[in-house]
């Protein structure tokens, strides 16, 4: 899967706002400066969190931004559907379609379950992970999550078992 700057920052930004949770609102140009990006990028962001009901904001000189729910209540998953919008798991594959209308592989696709599975799998991860959790794992180490991911495997029959040895790649 592929992870866009976007939605790289938009997740990093989103840590910045979980760490002020109730300490007041924080400005595009302090998390443009925590973050080492632009205001204008910054500002892009908290648009599309904010068209997704995931923060407000206050204008004015004590303005900015806070989350509208717990860090706890806010998984990664809504954070991803608010920047990139919704992904359809059945459509993961759809704009490959060459040269023709529609793909050549259609009717009797061999890899587009494989397609579906891993995205399944990586929502099922996201929606597993909050910032609560994020911020924990800053200060604790990566232990929990390695759990988290490992529930999600085990909860999904169509998903193959993440072996120890594999647990340092997810994460």
């Amino acid at each position: 899967m592929h992870i866009s700057s976007l939605e790289e920052y938009g997740v990093r930004c989103a840590l910045q706002l979980a760490r002020q949770y109730q300490m007041g609102p924080s400005s595009a140009s302090k998390i443009a400066q925590l973050e080492g990006i632009s205001v204008e990028y910054v500002s892009k962001i908290m648009h599309l969190f904010r068209k997704a009901q995931l923060i407000s904001s206050l204008r004015g000189t004590q303005g900015g931004f806070t989350l509208l729910s717990p860090p706890d209540q806010i998984h990664l998953k809504q954070i991803f559907d608010a920047l990139a919008g919704k992904r359809n798991s059945g459509d993961f594959c759809s704009h490959f379609a060459g040269h023709q209308e529609t793909c050549v592989h259609f009717q009797h696709c061999a890899v587009k379950p494989v397609w579906q599975i891993l995205s399944n799998y990586f929502d099922g991860v996201l929606s597993q992970i909050s910032l609560h959790d994020l911020i924990h794992a800053e200060k604790t180490g990566h232990q929990h999550l390695h759990q988290l991911i490992q529930q999600t495997a085990q909860a999904s029959p169509s998903v193959p078992r993440v072996g120890a040895e594999n647990q340092g790649a997810l994460v």
